[in-house]
This record gives C-alpha cells, structure tokens and sequence, in this order.
C-alpha cells in the first residue's frame, strides 16, 4: 500500500506492505476504504457525522461466495443467528454488535478454502491461548475509543477541539503500539504485529511520536513544596525549569519571543491554538488511510471476539464448539446444537447425525419433536464450517456444499394473491430455481398445505426431481403412509429415513434413529398442550364475568 502524506507541508513518501485483513487469506477489503478515509475526515475536522461513519461501516462487499442469503437467510432467522453467534458476553449499549456486517460475514462463506482456514487458524491460537485473547481485548477496547474520538467533539470550542485531535493521535499511537503483542504468533494474527513494525518506521510515525513528545513534555519543572504540621500544603517554589530540547519542534525563549514580535509587526495575529492545531491536522493528514483500515479492522476483531463468547456460553450450558474438518463423502456431526436454542436461554438438547452427499433423507415424526430446529442446526453448521468459524457440535466433519436453501417456514401475509395450494407450488417453484447442483437443502413440512392425496403426489414429484440436483437434502413430512410405502420401494438406496426418537413414556429425546415414525403423536401433542374435549368443553362452560357496558 502506497500512501501519499504531507506534515506541515512536507511531502513524505512511505510504503506499508503488510495488512490488517483478519478474514481473508489473500486480503480483500470488505468496506469502501476510500470512503471510509474521506468520512473520517470530514469528522475529524467537523465532530460530527451525521450517521455517516455508521452508514459507512455498514456498506459491506464481500468476495464471490457460492452461497446466496435470499436462499436462507428468512428461515433460519439469520440476524438473530448472527447475534447468538458474535454477541460479547456483556454487551454495550453504546458498542452494539455491528448487525449488519456480522449478517454479511455469516451467510457468505469464502470460495477459497484457503480463507476458510485462515480464520480456523486465528480462532485456534486465540483458544489455545487465553493471553493472546485478553491482547485481543485489549486491542479491541483501544480500537472503540479510537472510533468514539472521531465522532465526538465540540468544535466550537477551540481549546477542547485542540485536546481532543491530540488524545485521537494518542489513540492511533496507542493502537499501533498494541498490535505489536501480536509478534511471534503463528496464524494471521502476526499480520497485525508487521503492520505495527512497518507503521513505525515511516517518517510520519515518527513526526506523530515527537508530537506528542513536544506537547505532553515541553517542559520538566523540579518544585520545592513546604508542608505545615497540619499535612497542608504552605507554599512552593520553582527549583528547575528544564524545556525539552532534543524535540524537532523545540523552539528557544529567545526565538519564540522573536517570531512573535517579527508575526506582529507585520500585522499577523497568529495564536497558539491555531499553530498547534493545524500542526496536529498535517500529522493525522498522514494517518487518514490508516484509521479506516483500522476501523475495518475493528468489525473482523469484534468477531473473533463474539465466537470466544459463544464458546464459553456454550461451555457454561456443557455443549462443546470445535472448528469443523473439510472432507469429501457424507457431513457428520457429533452432538450438534442449535445456537438459536442457546441464545434464547433456553439448553438445547444436542443430537448426533450425519448427512450424506447426493442422497435425499425424510424425516418424520411428531411435532415439537426437533425436526425444525435440527434443520436449523444443519444451516448453521454449514455456514460456519465453510466460514472458517467455529461450529455449535462436539465434532464436525464437513463435506463442501454447492449452496445453500432452506424453507422452513411459510408465513401469509396481507398482499398475497395465492391460496396455501398456490403457495406451497410457489415455494416448490423456488427450490428448483435457486438450489444449485451440491447444495443442502432443507424443506420443513413440505407440501402440508393441501389436501393428503395431492400433497403426497407433489411430495413425491419434488423427491424424486431433487435427486437431479445431486443435493444433500433433509425433507420433513407428516406424510407417514407415503414416507413408508418410499422405504420399502427405494431399500435406502436414493432415500435416507430417519424418525425423531422416542423414550419410553413416548416423549421425544430429541435424537433421531434410522427408520420412519409410526404416528405424529398428534393425541398426545393435543394433550400436553390441553387441546381435547373436556378441556376444551371446560373452556367452553366457565364461569365467565359480565361484560361492561
């Protein structure tokens, strides 16, 4: 990166070449960092934004994934995914999780394999050493005081604008001087220590340090204090008043009055704070491109920073998180669980299960037996092992995906023009359009919006099609009469059946087993919810207080 600067009106050259990219393996900016540069700017010298810093960092362009968030991002509740997945254990109000590029980051995992393992790398040096993550929060707490010093300033008062750009400086300063922790570490984290080392021996990194050298040490003043027998303090008096000298900015008494009466005479009224601060405006001129890489570099940190939280809550509820091993052949997992569950406060029960490339698997049985959120599960698994991020199961072995679609939820609203028939073929419509060869797929209750007979011929049409897609697919279904016939016709060979199991009290555990349910529990669902006919009919007959008039 070549960068142009000027400090006091002298034009300095300097090359950084290393990067603050925490994400990708070969660095690709995320944020229009020209943008970011000239917003910072325009806040420095104004204070105040407008929301167009925040509006800045939200506007996220990430490489090619083969992953679209319209296929999914709906049905698995994608930003309340985000949240439970990258939220700090103690969340600030004024530090919120930015929402927007966490979404974005989640539901477009890297083409490049490379990248995907870059991040598994940074999050296993991070795990394996709780003091390099508490260096990360480190650099995470001076990264957000960096950006709430840029927007936050009076600048009608010129004395208060002057200590604020210099307590920014300090803050860059601060910074730079914290990535160099990160030296010796073995994953991308050592890029942040060799853009420190190659920052500070530019020409402008030492301009900022004498800066701030010559303003916080213009001077050493030695007292003598006297103290009366009371511990008060009597008086005072000045020993020694040493100037710092050895500073480039230093000026002598005798040259300074010179200057001024020289300035005065020929009608200059030039004042200290002005001088100051426009030296100050050259030296941060310098670092403009810098701070919004930092910046960026900020939101990646965030990140890393939430899958540690997520991690020790899981830890807390006893579930295990782990990054997921790519390999080729079926996906399986080992006490898988769903983030959701765990961010809702609630402990999810966490199954085993394995998907298998190229092969269609029905899953049956009753409701509120986990069929919905085990397909949840799965999206999320996906998403995470591709990404590079830590995945919500004991183990996770991963085969790559060709994309990603799920349906889980149909929900009407005030402008549809279909009926659940019209719908439910719109939304096997969708399917074909948008799941690409290798994808998963995963469809919940698939055509149950019309009447048995020919939602079981459209179920089977869309089966037996979706094995033209080489999918791995999960298909939940009431449909048990045709899940059966299907069993006995295709012996395990295109079809995969598996059933919600059952304890002994024929209440679901939560797990699944081979084989297809033998009823929905619809009965005994009613029941545990009170939907039957004497309570219903208590209901009914209640006693029941006069309306007012």
């Amino acid at each position: 990166m070549r960068v142009d600067a000027r400090v006091a009106g002298q034009p300095l050259e300097r090359l950084v070449t290393a990067s603050l990219d925490l994400l990708f393996n070969t660095p690709s900016p995320r944020l229009d960092l020209a943008r970011v540069r000239r917003v910072v700017s325009f806040v420095y010298a104004a204070g105040d934004s407008g929301g167009a810093l925040a509006e800045a960092l939200e506007q996220v362009r990430l490489p090619e994934s083969r992953f679209e968030p319209h296929c999914f991002e709906r049905d698995i509740f994608l930003t309340e995914g985000a949240r439970a997945l990258f939220s700090l254990r103690h969340e600030e109000p004024s530090d919120p999780l930015p929402l927007g590029y966490a979404c974005a980051v989640l539901s477009r995992p890297p083409l490049a394999a490379e990248d995907a393992q870059f991040r598994r790398e940074v999050l296993g040096e991070l795990i394996a050493s709780p003091e390099l993550a508490r260096e990360l929060e480190d650099l995470y707490a001076r990264l957000t005081e960096l950006k709430k010093r840029i927007t936050s300033s009076d600048p009608s008062n010129a004395s208060q604008s002057v200590r604020r750009r210099l307590e920014l400086l300090e803050d860059v300063r601060g910074v730079v001087d914290q990535l160099g922790a990160f030296e010796g570490c073995r994953s991308g984290l050592a890029r942040l220590a060799a853009w420190s080392a190659a920052l500070r021996e530019t020409e402008a990194y030492r301009r900022l340090a004498q800066v701030l050298d010559y303003e916080a040490n213009l001077s050493v003043m030695d007292l003598r204090v006297g103290v009366g027998v009371d511990g008060r303090v009597r008086g005072f008096e000045v020993v020694r008043l040493t100037e710092n000298a050895q500073n480039r900015f230093y000026v002598s008494p005798l040259k300074r009055l010179f200057t001024r009466l020289a300035l005065w005479v020929r009608g200059y009224r030039v004042g200290e704070h002005e001088v100051l601060s426009r030296l100050v405006d050259h030296v941060f001129a310098s670092f403009e491109d810098e701070v919004a890489e930092l910046l960026q570099l900020a939101l990646d940190v965030r990140l890393y920073l939430g899958q540690l939280a997520f991690r020790e809550r899981a830890r807390v509820a006893g579930l295990r998180t782990q990054v997921a091993t790519i390999k080729e052949g079926a996906s399986q997992f080992e006490a898988l669980f769903n983030p959701l569950l765990l961010a809702s406060g609630l402990h999810p029960i966490p199954c085993g299960i394995e998907v298998a490339a190229g092969q269609v698997t029905i899953v049956t049985g009753p409701n509120s037996g986990g069929k919905t959120r085990l397909l949840q599960s799965l999206a999320y698994a996906q998403l995470l092992a591709e990404g590079g991020w830590l995945v919500p199961a004991a183990r996770a072995e991963v085969t790559l995906a060709g994309g990603l679609f799920a349906s889980l939820l149909e929900e009407p609203n005030a402008g549809q023009t279909e009926g659940r028939l019209g719908s439910e073929l719109l939304r096997i419509r969708r399917v074909f359009e948008n799941a690409c060869p290798g994808a998963l797929i995963l469809l919940d209750e698939l055509c149950s919006g019309t009447n048995p007979s020919e939602g079981e011929q459209l179920f089977q049409l869309v089966v037996e099609l979706l094995h033209e897609l080489s999918p791995r697919a999960l298909v939940t279904t009431h449909f048990l009469d045709l899940a059966e016939r299907l069993a006995a016709e295709h012996h395990g060979e295109e079809l995969r059946f598996l059933q919600v199991e059952l304890d002994d009290r024929t209440l679901p555990t939560f797990g699944f087993i081979p084989g297809v349910a033998v009823t929905s529990l619809a009965r005994e669902t009613a029941a545990r919810l009170g939907v039957t006919r004497d309570e219903l009919l208590g209901l009914i007959r209640r006693p029941r207080k006069p309306r007012s008039a």
